[in-house]
């Protein structure tokens, strides 16, 4: 039976604030063509923007629908800020009927915002990549693929918010693909794959039950938490690499890099040593902590960039 549904239904279960994951590198991929000294449109960036929030939204409805199983799991096994979705759909205050319309509404506007940015430039390529996001916002979720389901689902996000984000942004200013992309995305990617790793710990029995095969089924929790602390030694290395790359005159643009190697590192240990994930509320806290990785990540890039 369908619930009243409010605005406030609607908002939450378009889990806006995690779209900043992807939204925030975009908007590193700008400051970057502006360091780049590139001639850029704000009108093309702004699109953009609208664009990638957007496809984040759609995704993030397409999940509350093809996800009720698990998710109405989690009811029973725990409940997670971070994860879990948001019952939305799964307890009927939005049918997936309008879940399902107002994703593809989204994405038309996102294929809309994508249209006008590749005519303005006359690129292909452009337009290619914005196919990509949006391609990838619909298997992610929607069967039969439903690539959160296959154990790569962590990877393809990582390429997605990672490379991707940070590549359009800097296209859709300029009209012109970055050089080094791939060594220049690799901490945002790696923590967004982690933001979705630590994700799964809070929902890892309920994804089983319900047959779900993400990396967290396939390798269990222990495991887990050694890929989630490499991943963020990798972080750490990356950001030394680029900082050097960048600045290789001089070694004080590694104070910059402090604040993320020492929330890195911390939360590695709490996972990894401390044995964090096995603390249903310290997990939460974790998860928060990991976004925010992902954000600091994406802060140094943009300040190492700005200072060159």
């Amino acid at each position: 039976m369908l619930k009243k549904t409010s605005l406030l239904c609607w908002i939450k279960a378009m889990r806006i604030p995690f779209a900043t994951v992807a939204i925030v590198p975009f908007a590193v991929g700008i400051v970057w063509a502006v360091s780049d000294g590139m001639k850029f449109s704000i009108t093309m960036a702004v699109l953009g923007e609208i664009a990638v929030f957007c496809i984040c939204v759609s995704c993030h409805l397409l999940g509350e629908i093809f996800d009720q199983e698990e998710d109405r799991k989690t009811i029973i096994y725990g409940r997670s800020k971070f994860a879990g979705g948001t019952l939305m759909v799964a307890e009927g205050y939005i049918s997936p009927l309008s879940a399902g319309i107002a994703a593809i509404l989204f994405l038309g506007i996102a294929f809309s915002c994508g249209i006008i940015i590749a005519f303005y430039y006359r690129s292909l390529i452009l337009f290619g990549l914005g196919a990509f996001g949006t391609a990838a916002a619909v298997l992610y979720s929607v069967p039969p693929l439903r690539l959160a389901k296959r154990g790569v689902g962590e990877l393809f996000i990582g390429v997605c918010y990672g490379w991707l984000t940070l590549t359009t942004g800097y296209a859709t200013a300029c009209g012109a693909l970055p050089s080094n992309s791939v060594l220049m995305c690799i901490p945002i990617a790696l923590s967004v794959f982690n933001i979705i790793l630590i994700n799964e710990f809070p929902d890892f029995q309920a994804d089983l039950e319900a047959g779900k095969k993400n990396l967290m089924i396939r390798i269990g929790k222990k495991w887990a938490s050694k890929v989630y602390g490499g991943a963020n030694f990798l972080i750490i290395i990356f950001l030394f690499i680029i900082c050097r790359t960048l600045h290789s005159e001089s070694y004080a643009y590694l104070l910059i890099l402090i604040p993320s190697i020492i929330l890195a590192l911390t939360l590695s240990i709490a996972l990894i040593f401390m044995k964090r994930w096995k603390q249903p509320q310290e997990l939460e806290k974790l998860c928060g902590l990991t976004i925010i990785l992902n954000h600091f990540c994406s802060f140094t890039l943009a300040a190492l960039l700005l200072c060159r």
